[in-house]
Order: structure tokens, then C-alpha cells, then sequence
């Protein structure tokens, strides 16, 4: 674990936000008992305004959290089968899908519950598992390290062109 937190302290701009990010979420968890999926959305809710969007008629379970502005997917919650993950156990196992930068991409996949993604670009995304194997705090840091890489990149970013 300690780890991991070195690996959120190059994403953290403010070491206060940081902070307020962990007790936001250990207050979920505290209130009552919550499941990973509701976790999720609730703090992406909260957060970013976001809400889960269910595209797939075929399953009930599989959701896209995307950025209002550009429309990007930053997060798709999906339920899979326990072996797909390589696994031990029957049934399935809700999973957060979120992106990553390449560079952390092998550090975070050496933390528990923490795969290369399920079902995307295994470079540039992970899979989460939500049965509280990851704890809500890393949830969040995820969530926030995948909405930061996919928002909207500033178009005044100091390049001039030539015309």
C-alpha cells in the first residue's frame, strides 16, 4: 500500500485535496454500508456530475461515466466472470475500468485488486475490482487520475502556429 500512495503523490496538485479526497470517501464507507458500484457513482455524482449511463440492453450491469464537455469515457463499470480475471472462485465480480498513465501502469498493477484492463487497452487502462478488495481512497484516486487524463486538453497551451 504505501506504495501505491507514492505512486498518488505525483498526481496530487494539492496535498490538502488529497486529503479532503480520502475523507471524502472513508465518509461513504462510514454512513452505512455500500456497495463498490454505488461507491463509485456516488463519488463521481458528487465530484464531477457525472451519472452512469447504461448503453448495452444486453447487460443490466455494464455502465459508461463520461466528462459532460468532450464526452469522453473516463470509467465503464462492467460485472465479469471471476475467471476472466484470471481469478480463483465461481460467479462474477463487479470492476471499474479507468485509465492510466503508462508510466504508473505496472507500480498500480502490482497493488491487490488492481489488473491491466478487462475488455480495453491494456497500456492505457486497469481494472478495479469493486468487491472491496481496493480500498474506496484508491477508488477515488483512480477515478480522478482517469477524469484528469481524459479531459479536455487546453488549446492554449503556449504552441503558436504559424498561420
Amino acid at each position: 500500500m504505501l506504495q501505491f500512495d507514492r505512486i498518488f503523490a505525483f498526481w496530487a496538485v494539492k496535498g490538502v485535496q488529497a486529503v479532503k479526497n480520502v475523507v471524502y470517501l472513508s465518509q461513504y464507507g462510514a454512513k452505512r454500508r455500500m456497495d463498490g458500484r454505488e461507491i463509485v457513482f456516488r463519488y463521481v455524482a458528487d465530484r464531477y456530475g457525472s451519472v452512469p449511463e447504461y448503453l448495452w440492453a444486453d447487460d443490466p450491469f455494464g455502465a459508461i461515466l463520461r466528462h459532460t464537455g468532450n464526452r469522453k469515457w473516463y470509467a465503464v463499470v462492467m460485472r465479469v466472470s471471476r475467471k476472466k480475471l484470471g481469478l480463483d472462485g465461481e460467479g462474477s465480480t463487479d470492476i471499474v475500468n479507468v485509465k492510466c498513465d503508462p508510466v504508473l501502469h505496472a507500480p498500480l498493477c502490482a497493488t491487490d485488486g488492481i489488473f491491466p484492463a478487462y475488455h480495453m487497452n491494456k497500456r492505457h487502462w486497469l481494472t478495479a475490482l469493486l468487491d472491496g478488495t481496493v480500498p474506496s481512497d484508491t477508488l477515488g484516486n483512480l477515478l480522478d487520475m482517469s477524469f484528469a487524463l481524459t479531459a479536455e486538453k487546453n488549446p492554449h497551451c503556449g504552441i503558436k502556429s504559424e498561420y
